[in-house]
Order: structure tokens, then sequence, then C-alpha cells
């Protein structure tokens, strides 16, 4: 029998939030067997389960949030949709390609790398000075941080035979693959939103998915615009934070499912039955 939005209920905040630590318990539960999994040492393996934990911790967030919090709830959403988009554009290059997306993987960790060690150059003089982090310096091994991220030089970064455009993206941009990427085009956020909307489509029945209206749309609540103010009586901002965390549990729910296609499994019972409790319309 086909489901109809407009006869759906709508759950009560407690319930959403009864879903979402029911939902988290599944989070660990994969995290580990992802970690456990004989292939738990690909890339790829690590960044599908840093992309479920990273959706998880941000729509629990959002639980937390109140109805008076709009904005901060749809900044929020805009970096949850974000690493949905660039998980699904990853997986789905890596189920044409398996060595291109592990690669693109890799380059993800090692931009991580890149980035700490640019940033970490003052750590030591901030450490001593900070009142804050002279608590935890203790603690806290920033130097052998360094070194850590100094080995992580996996692949090269750049291809020395490419134009110097995009050996520049490619120095820039961790999305920039080598043999993949060819312009700066590829990367726009529409065009990898399109690729993800056809894959969506395949690996969950999830139609005409609107991640690049929805982000648009998400943009002007991010930024400091006129989007931005807003005077509506509670009732109303009650049923759109019921909405927010719903779609935001729904987000989870997608990225859960890459992990149970990656792993060659079904969605357990317990998720099958927890998805008949919000509005979640991908299956």
């Amino acid at each position: 029998m086909k489901i109809h939005k407009s006869t759906i209920h709508i759950p009560s905040k407690g319930k959403l939030i009864s879903i979402l630590n029911q939902t988290r318990e599944e989070v660990s539960s994969i995290r580990i067997t992802l970690e456990n999994k004989k292939i738990h040492k690909s890339f790829i393996s690590s960044f599908i389960k840093d992309c479920i934990i990273r959706i998880s911790d941000i729509t629990s967030a959002i639980s937390s949030l109140g109805i008076y919090d709009i904005d901060s709830i749809l900044i929020l959403m805009r970096s949850s949709l974000e690493v949905n988009v660039d998980l699904l554009w990853v997986y789905s290059i890596y189920k044409g390609d398996l060595e291109q997306g592990e690669n693109l993987a890799k380059r993800f960790y090692q931009f991580g790398a890149k980035n700490f060690l640019e940033i970490s150059t003052s750590y030591p003089n901030v450490f001593k000075e900070d009142p804050f982090l002279k608590i935890v310096s203790e603690k806290l091994d920033p130097v052998n941080d360094r070194i850590k991220a100094e080995n992580t030089s996996i692949i090269d970064i750049v291809d020395k035979n490419s134009n110097r455009k995009l050996r520049e993206l490619q120095k820039q941009n961790w999305r920039a693959l080598p043999g993949l990427i060819k312009n700066r085009e590829q990367l726009f956020f529409s065009n990898r939103c399109n690729i993800t909307v056809e894959f969506a489509e395949k690996l969950f029945n999830l139609k005409y998915a609107p991640y690049y209206k929805n982000w648009q749309i998400l943009n002007s609540f991010t930024h400091w615009s006129p989007a931005s103010m807003k005077y509506i009586e509670d009732a109303l901002l009650t049923t759109f934070y019921l909405r927010n965390l719903n779609s935001s549990l729904g987000f989870l729910h997608d990225v859960l499912n890459v992990s149970y296609d990656f792993l060659e499994i079904v969605p357990p019972e317990k998720i099958r039955m927890l998805r008949q409790e919000f509005v979640y319309l991908s299956t």
C-alpha cells in the first residue's frame, strides 16, 4: 500500500528524540562493525563511518535545541546536508571504481593532516599562554600529533602533469582527485548534487532528492541575511522545529543505508521498524 504524506501523523518531540536515541545505538553498532571488518583498514570504510558519526552528532545537537533556535538548527542542517552529499558523491564514485573511491577517501584524511600541520605551528605558544589550554596541555600532545600528521603522506596531492589551474585546484580541494576531476565545474555543489540525486534513487529509492534546492534555502539562514530574521508564533515555530528534527533523522538514516550497502547487509529489523515511527519516505 502506498503511503501518502498527508496521512502521516506528526510525531512529537519526545517521540523523535526516542527514535534518535535508538538510532544512535545503531550508529555505535555500525561503527564497531566497520572497525572490526577485515576491510577496516580501507579509507572508504573510515570515511563512511566518520560521516555517519558526524551526522549523528549534528542530529543530536539539533535535538537539544528548542523552537526559538530555528536559525541555529538550519545552520546545523546545512552542515549535515553537505556531509550527506559528500558521502553519497564519494560512495557513488567508489561503486563505479573502487580505486578512485578509495583514493578520494585517502585525500580527505591526508588534507586533514595537512590542515592540522598548518594551524598547529602556533600551538606551543598558544598552549603556554591560553588560560583554558594550559589546564589540558598535560593530557594533549601536539608535538606527537604533528609527527603523526607528517607521516600521513599517503598519495600525491598534485599531478605534476596537470595544467596550472588544475594543480592549484588539486592543492586546495581534497575532492579534486587527479585522474578523476578535470575542471573546477565538476566540484560545484550543484553538479555533485546532480550525481548524488541519481545515485540516491538507485541506492535507496529516494526519487528527486532536492539536495541543491534545500542547500540554497539553508544558505539563507546560514549567512547573515534578511531571511534569518523571523517573528513567528510559538505554534508555528514548534511545527518547523519538529519538521527539521524529523528531516535530520532522515539524513541520518540515509547515510546508515550507505553503510548497509557497503557491508552488504540488510537494515536490521529494529531500524526498519523505527522508520515506520517518523516521516521517512526514502524507502
